[in-house]
């Protein structure tokens, strides 16, 4: 059908196209990056599109389904895919399907689940329908070669819709190399930027710009771009980040790539940027200074593009204006400075740099060679100037004649000043905020700033006033009287009563400007305070409560723990006079804090005190920053005994600084809480096991179902549960990602069980791959037990083996009874009891037996008694007539002794595994003649 037209229908989020049968596809994926579901050791995702059929992704084990998937960059024409395994892999069979999607979350199938037969000496082609997609996944559901999904290569043909440089050209050389970062917020470290999966993710610590992220490629190389990825779930939302790109090679300095730029990230483009630069490095480091969506930077993948091919080294020379010190008079003569660097990766020959003062050229200065890296300093004398600015230039290599890198960076500018001596004395004001009275102020508050005016010039500055705004609004001004040179002065201003919320204050001296001062650019200040509502009072919960909470040092048995054990007079009290004392708690996540409530027992024996403390916070293993100033706090019994801080900021772990107590040689506390709301996290939970059928006979086949809920406030990535019968893992069972809030069941057949009643469960999420809220609240219990019943029908169960005599003599003859017992639910027919002994068989009649009844089957024939004995077998219904609930139990073996001995009938029992209605003794550590505890013995087991 070549050249006709082709009338095709794609769900949303995939365009199917008509190609002409002419059409020549080119592979679009080498290169490319690549993600999946899981993948185990070195094995990662972005190993099948680097070229190398030797390299390979394989996915987790025992855990199906598991899929690849390549970012094709942009949408593009997809004809055809191509499997390979590593050179020298025997053959096996793979199930899978191949799916397509322009968006990266909405897929359509390309071609439906197939079994393919696929070796490492060949490889496999699909033929898929010719569809737009810029994303292409490769759906693994079964294996016969290994319990995982194994490929070395996924070529993705067919026509690109976007030219070749787009995105830029080359391999990504950062996935699975060395990389570090200038800080780390809790889990989220530096090495989940280069693991090859977007759902894991580096972020700095809050508020510590700049924020640098750095990786060490495996040698020099040329670089063609950058790619910086978030998860592309849409709980990701819109966010700016904004960042410069930097080089460097080997040991040298780190210079400019790219210049730092604002750049939008959105789920609806996959949540990732592409940023094309040039040069070469052996590190490439990314410096955030922004991000509208958190307290700092965050990359899910860092890909550096380009290949290993080294770019000719050269010099390249710079230049920088040494601004001249002191005072310059006419009477001065003037020398301009200048240092010259080489920055390049080769020495630069001898040049010179030509110095411009005013306009005018007014000479130049040699430069001798310099080796890459080295610099060097030149000076000409231009003379006296009269008294102005002139502005100064400088160019070095001014005629071109060394080669250098960079042609662009060889000039630099400056001025000189020159003057008629010492300025005229001058006042020079400034303003301080220094805070609010009361220091913690709430809604029914009068609230007073204050403020501290210096006069920090040569001159007496005339009486003045200070204009607050609070916010965007004009509050009032506060007289300043005169003040010398070196003077300062207090002042305050009332703002009344506000409404809970943080508030910005700004102070202005001399706000009209009818002062001249020294430096006019200086008079302003800016501070915050927070006012708390206590009329509603914060939405968050006490996120201290039972955490594991550490202090300096304890006194007697007052452990940290009873801080945060909700007990009102248990509490913690450091060792005496070990000052400062601190006690810290580890919350569950990151979280979003309100408010800190310390307390003492609310007793009348704990009179009043004063502690005086700080309150500090801080990310994962990052720093401690104060979030509340020192300060004395009254403990009395008609407020409580307790102290309410209101706070600020996010954290992983808050402690208390205390310096003082004038109750106790040092720090009491009976209760820390610690009020705030969780960051943003999954939280996983099981809230039910079922198991189907509901009520299973013996012999039915089990499966439990488990449901699986994320009550957190972020999209959960895929995970697994392990369903758990009687406390042991039966099986485990992938959990696709949930969204918050959002509920799924996962179920799983665990086989058969005897008769019996068993107790069911789940853990979901069992090795903590999930960064949580709270990881301890994994695991579920069914209050519910799954008994299991013997299925309807008979049992024939043989209970034991007489012999008369019962001690015979060689040469005797034997005779036997065997004793049946129908154990099941229905009356067992007429059968066949057959006993061996020896190399005899012997057989007797079984008449019916009812249901729980027991027969006395006398067995035809004798049996004649050889020295040592024998081993007697009896088998209930041996000619298998009787249709039984279960065929496995119809068979009892016994010794029978003949001779010397008596034939004694025993059963072994372990002792410690039994039941008992006695006294259980366990062995301790005094194993001396004599002890009371009779169960003590050298070894150590116990005894009824």
């Amino acid at each position: 059908m070549a050249g006709a037209a082709v009338a095709l229908v794609a769900p949303i989020g995939i365009v199917a196209v008509a190609q002409s049968a002419s059409a020549a596809p080119v592979l679009l994926s080498s290169g490319k990056s690549a993600t999946a579901s899981s993948y185990n050791q070195t094995y990662v995702a972005g190993n099948v599109t680097d070229g190398n059929q030797g390299s390979y992704w394989e996915s987790a084990n025992n855990a199906f389904p598991q899929w690849v998937q390549i970012d094709l960059g942009a949408a593009s024409t997809v004809t055809d895919v191509t499997l390979k395994l590593p050179s020298g892999w025997g053959a096996r069979d793979e199930t899978l399907s191949v799916q397509g999607s322009t968006n990266g979350s909405t897929f359509s199938t390309l071609k439906s689940s197939a079994t393919y037969s696929i070796s490492g000496s060949g490889s496999v082609a699909i033929d898929v329908t010719d569809t737009s997609a810029r994303y292409v996944r490769v759906n693994v559901t079964a294996n016969t070669g290994w319990p995982a999904a194994q490929l070395s290569e996924v070529e993705v043909y067919g026509e690109s819709g976007t030219p070749p440089v787009d995105p830029p050209a080359g391999s990504n050389l950062a996935q699975g190399r060395p990389i570090s970062a200038s800080s780390v917020q809790q889990g989220y470290v530096a090495a989940n930027a280069v693991d090859g999966f977007t759902s894991s993710y580096w972020e700095g610590a809050p508020g510590a710009y700049p924020s640098n992220l750095t990786v060490t490629l495996a040698q020099a190389s040329t670089l063609t771009g950058v790619v910086v990825k978030l998860n592309p779930d849409s709980a990701w939302g819109n966010r700016s980040q904004t960042f410069a790109i930097q080089g460097r090679t080997g040991t040298g300095a780190f210079t400019e790539l790219k210049a730092s730029a604002a750049y939008a990230f959105s789920p609806s483009t996959g949540n990732a940027v592409t940023v094309p630069v040039s040069g070469s490095a052996t590190d490439v480091r990314v410096v955030f200074t922004a991000n509208s969506g958190s307290s700092n930077a965050q990359v899910a993948e860092l890909q550096v593009l380009g290949s290993t091919t080294p770019v000719p080294t050269s010099p390249d020379l710079q230049v920088a204006f040494v601004a001249p010190t002191g005072t310059i008079t006419p009477s001065d003569a003037i020398t301009l400075q200048a240092t010259v660097r080489n920055t390049g990766t080769a020495a630069s020959s001898a040049t010179t740099v030509a110095f411009s003062l005013g306009g005018q050229s007014v000479g130049t200065a040699n430069v001798g060679a310099l080796a890459a890296g080295a610099q060097a300093t030149v000076s000409v004398n231009v003379g006296t100037r009269a008294v102005g600015t002139y502005p100064v230039a400088l160019t070095v290599d001014p005629s071109g004649s060394v080669t250098e890198s960079n042609e662009t960076n060889n000039s630099a500018t400056g001025s000189v000043t020159v003057t008629n001596g010492t300025p005229p004395a001058s006042p020079d004001l400034q303003v301080s905020i220094t805070g609010t009275t009361p220091s913690a102020p709430t809604t029914t508050d009068a609230i007073t700033v204050a403020a501290t005016v210096r006069n920090t010039g040569t001159a007496t500055a005339a009486a003045t006033t200070v204009a607050f705004t609070l916010g965007t609004q004009s509050v009032g001004t506060a007289s300043v009287p005169a003040l010398a040179a070196g003077a300062q002065a207090n002042v305050s201003l009332s703002l009344g009563a506000r409404a809970a919320g943080s508030y910005s204050i700004a102070g202005a001296v001399d706000p009209a400007n009818t002062i001249a001062e020294s430096n006019e650019a200086n008079n302003t200040a800016t501070a915050s305070f927070t006012v708390t509502d206590v009329t509603n009072p914060p939405t968050g919960s006490d996120l201290a409560l039972g955490r594991p909470a550490t202090a300096s040092s304890t006194e007697f048995t007052f452990v940290a723990g009873n801080a945060v054990d909700s007990d009102a007079n248990t509490y913690w009290e450091g060792a005496g006079g070990q000052y400062p004392s601190t006690l810290a708690v580890n919350l569950a996540s990151q979280s979003t804090l309100q408010q800190v409530v310390v307390s003492v027992p609310p007793i009348a024996a704990w009179g009043p005190r004063t502690q005086t403390f700080s309150i500090e916070a801080k990310v994962g293993s990052g720093p401690w920053q104060p979030i509340k100033a020192s300060a004395a706090y009254a403990f009395d019994n008609a407020s409580g005994n307790k102290v309410t801080v209101p706070v600020s900021g996010s954290a992983t772990d808050v402690r208390l600084v205390f310096t003082g107590n004038t109750g106790s040689g040092n720090a009491q506390v009976a209760g820390f809480k610690v009020v705030g709301i969780p960051a943003p996290n999954p939280d996983l939970t099981v809230t039910a096991v079922t198991a189907s059928p509901a009520a299973p006979v013996e012999g039915t086949a089990i499966t439990l179902t488990a449901t699986v809920k994320n009550a957190g406030n972020l999209a959960s990535p895929a995970s697994t549960v392990d369903l758990t019968v009687d406390g042991v893992v039966a099986t485990s069972v992938a959990v696709p990602a949930i969204a918050a809030g959002g509920t799924t069941t996962v179920s799983k057949a665990i086989g058969t069980k005897p008769a019996g009643s068993y107790t069911v469960g789940a853990v979901v999420d069992p090795t903590n791959a999930v960064v949580e809220q709270n990881e301890a609240n994994n695991a579920y219990i069914s209050p519910t037990k799954v008994t299991v019943t013997e299925a309807p029908g008979p049992d024939l169960q043989v209970l034991g083996i007489s012999s008369s005599p019962a001690n015979p003599a060689v040469g005797s003859s034997v005779s036997f009874t065997v004793s049946v017992k129908n154990r099941g639910s229905q009356s067992a027919g007429a059968s066949v009891t057959r006993l061996v002994v020896g190399s005899t068989t012997l057989n007797g009649s079984t008449a019916a037996i009812a249901s729980g009844a027991t027969a006395s089957v006398a067995v035809s024939g004798t049996w004649t008694a050889v020295s040592g004995g024998a081993t007697l077998t009896a088998t209930a219904d041996a000619t298998n007539t009787v249709a039984e609930t279960n065929e496995n139990n119809n068979t009892l073996s016994q010794s029978i002794v003949v001779g010397r001995g008596a034939a004694v009938p025993w059963t072994s029992y372990e002792a410690e595994q039994g039941t008992y209605t006695g006294t259980l003794l366990e062995a301790d550590a005094l194993r001396t003649f004599g002890h009371t505890n009779f169960a003590t013995e050298s070894s150590g087991r116990k005894s009824v």
